[in-house]
Parts: structure tokens; C-alpha cells; sequence
């Protein structure tokens, strides 16, 4: 295991600022999920942490040992930093077998070879793999070629692991599956894992913590994957993890009024000392999730189904509030104690577990 550390490091292509004074602690042992949107400059922090570019400013630990440090003029070379990487393109050696692209990695370290039998069959153990040890990679599904990538990240180090969008090429029952594997391997290694994606519900199903860089490259939380749902730092994060709807209010003579075009209908029930607490300007948007929308029909706040899909555990609702477009959600179960909703249905709104922001953009 290892511990990594990031100490006001920053990174310029030419005049262009991809992250400016980023700091970011690891634990040991754990698996810190890096998610933001692309070109945020996830990869490129994880290419200074793995020696492939040099920051232009900032130190980096592992395991408290210095590997870089603008400063100190320490530049450890990265093959010294002990560290595995899982690419998003499997990066195997199409020309090796299985066993032979694991072994690939602890001849560069010049293991002698009865030990390095002994790592090999260990790691096709841990990926489940041993059958197919003397396969080709042109004989090996998708998920099957990653497990091998991952394999030989694992004898590579045992102490920390890069992993930069490692299921995206998957289909979505292998991307199911992986992750979930790559949950049992951390266990059973004990591995620290930094894991890069842009695919945030990845993340939250997988990291211990999950640190989100905005676009400009600022890490603005970090955080599991609770808080980061229920307690979102700024609206960026609320917008960009999970599915969100964004509804314009207006608090007039302590009233509110949803803001919908040239209308404007009062919300009578709106949880005004809440919402004065979160956001003291006159022009707000409502964030607020899918689930946490209900249909009550003794709701003023009248809607139209203007779509409805069912998906095996919950009902999708696509409903018309004036010129607002919502996504509503509905747990199976819920929705068949209720009614379920056709599309041309008028429904009543209820809201609830909403956040409040100062209005993005002015409504006239």
C-alpha cells in the first residue's frame, strides 16, 4: 500500500493553466476516484504523479518519499516510482500470451524466474484468469484483456495503481461486472488505486472517496459518495454528478414563484427559511433530483406526462411544467402502489430535497 500526497502542484502547456496550486491526499490502501468532465486535466495529474510530465510548479510524495519537487530540483524517473497503470485501451501486448504480458513487467525489475512463476500464477488468480494463461489477447474478450491489464498492473506494484478510464470501451454488463472485480481485487491486495473517469456513476459504485475537478482543473470536493450526493459543494457538482433538474424561482414579498416563460405560478408550500438560508438573491434556480419530484394530486403545480418509460425498477417521467422540461423518477414499487402514469396524464408536483443557487442566468 501507499500513500500519495499532492502538494500545491500546478501544470502549464505554454500559457494555458491546466490546474494552478492542486493540492490532494490519498490514504493508504484506498481507492480515490478523480471525476470531472473532459479536458479538466485528470490525466494530466496523474501523468506528474507517474513521472511521464513534470509539473510546473508543486511537490508530489509517495509514501512520503519526494518524487517531485520543482523547488528541491527532485525529479525521480518513472520507473523508479513503483507504480502499476491500467489504460483505457488495455495496452496489452497483442504478440504475448496472458502469462507472458504479466511477466512482461517483473523482467524489466529483473525477478529471477522461479519467483516470478510464483507472482504469476498469484495474479491470474486474483483476476480469475488461470485458464486462460497461454491465450492470445485476439482470443480474449474485452473485460477479459482488462483483467489481464490489471494483472499486470498488480505485479507491476503492489503498492499503488493508476487506473485512467479503465471500463470505458466496455459494454455496459462488462462495465457492471468490473467494477466489482476491480472492488475484489483492491480487497483481497490491499492496493492503493487512483481511479480517473469522466463517468461519475462508475465512481460513486467504486471509490472509497471521489475527488470532482470542475473545467478549470479546481478540485472543489472531496468526498464519498454520500455527501457528494446529499451535500454537494457547489452547483457544478450537483449538476455534474447524477441526473439533476434546474427549475427558476423568484422570491417576491416573501412569496416564491416558479418562473415558467411569462408565467409565473406561486409555490405556496416552498420551504422559504430553508431556501433564504441557502441563497439570499431574488432569482434562484431549484436543483433538485429526479427521485426527489413527487406526483400528489392535491398539488396546485400543475404538469403533462409528456413521456413514460418503464425500466424494471423504476418509472423514467418526462413531464411538461409550462416551458420547463423535468425528468421524474419512481421507484417500481412506489409507482404501482400509486397509479402509473401514461403519457398525456395531467399530474401534481410535490417537491422536496432540493438545493438553492443564485440564478445562472437572469429571467426577465
Amino acid at each position: 500500500m501507499a500513500s500519495v500526497s499532492f502538494e500545491n502542484v500546478s501544470f502549464n502547456y505554454g500559457d494555458k493553466t491546466i490546474f494552478h496550486n492542486l493540492s490532494l491526499n490519498v490514504k493508504d490502501g484506498e481507492i480515490m476516484g478523480i471525476v470531472g468532465p473532459s479536458s479538466c486535466g485528470k490525466t494530466t495529474l496523474i501523468r506528474c504523479l507517474a513521472g511521464l510530465l513534470n509539473p510546473t510548479a508543486g511537490e508530489i510524495k509517495i509514501d512520503e518519499q519526494v518524487v517531485f519537487s520543482k523547488s528541491k530540483r527532485i525529479c525521480i524517473k518513472p520507473e523508479k516510482r513503483n507504480i502499476g497503470m491500467v489504460f483505457q485501451d488495455y495496452a496489452v501486448w497483442p504478440h504475448m500470451s496472458v502469462r507472458k504480458n504479466i511477466e512482461y513487467p517483473l523482467i524489466k525489475h529483473k525477478i529471477k524466474a522461479d519467483t516470478r512463476s510464483k507472482i504469476i500464477e498469484h495474479a491470474l488468480q486474483q483476476v480469475r484468469m488461470q485458464s486462460y494463461a497461454n491465450y492470445m489477447p485476439v482470443q480474449l474478450s474485452g473485460g477479459q484483456q482488462q483483467r489481464v491489464a490489471i494483472a499486470r498492473a498488480l505485479v507491476g506494484s503492489r503498492d499503488l495503481i493508476i487506473m485512467d478510464e479503465p471500463i470505458t470501451n466496455l459494454d455496459a454488463k462488462l462495465r457492471e461486472e468490473m467494477i466489482g472485480e476491480i472492488r475484489q481485487i483492491q480487497r483481497d491486495s490491499g492496493t492503493t488505486i487512483i481511479y480517473i473517469t469522466h463517468d461519475q456513476e462508475a465512481a460513486l459504485k467504486l471509490c472509497d472517496r471521489i475527488a470532482i475537478m470542475q473545467k478549470d482543473g479546481q478540485i472543489v470536493q472531496i468526498a464519498g459518495d454520500e455527501e457528494i450526493i446529499k451535500k454537494p459543494a457547489n452547483r457544478f457538482v450537483f449538476e455534474f454528478i447524477g441526473v439533476s433538474n434546474f427549475i427558476p424561482l423568484k422570491i417576491a414579498a416573501d412569496k416564491v414563484y416558479i418562473l415558467n416563460g411569462q408565467q409565473e405560478i406561486l409555490w405556496k408550500d416552498a420551504p422559504m427559511d430553508k431556501i433564504k438560508n441557502q441563497c439570499q438573491s431574488s432569482l434562484i434556480d431549484m436543483g433538485i433530483r429526479p427521485l426527489d419530484i413527487i406526483f400528489d394530486t392535491e398539488s396546485e403545480i400543475k404538469a403533462v406526462i409528456k413521456s413514460a418509460v418503464f425500466l424494471g425498477n423504476q418509472f423514467n417521467y418526462f413531464v411538461q411544467l409550462g416551458n420547463l422540461e423535468l425528468r421524474v423518477q419512481l421507484n417500481a414499487l412506489d409507482a404501482i402502489k400509486q397509479k402509473v402514469y401514461q403519457e398525456g396524464d395531467f399530474v401534481g408536483l410535490r417537491f422536496c430535497q432540493a438545493v438553492y443557487y443564485a440564478a445562472a442566468v437572469k429571467t426577465d
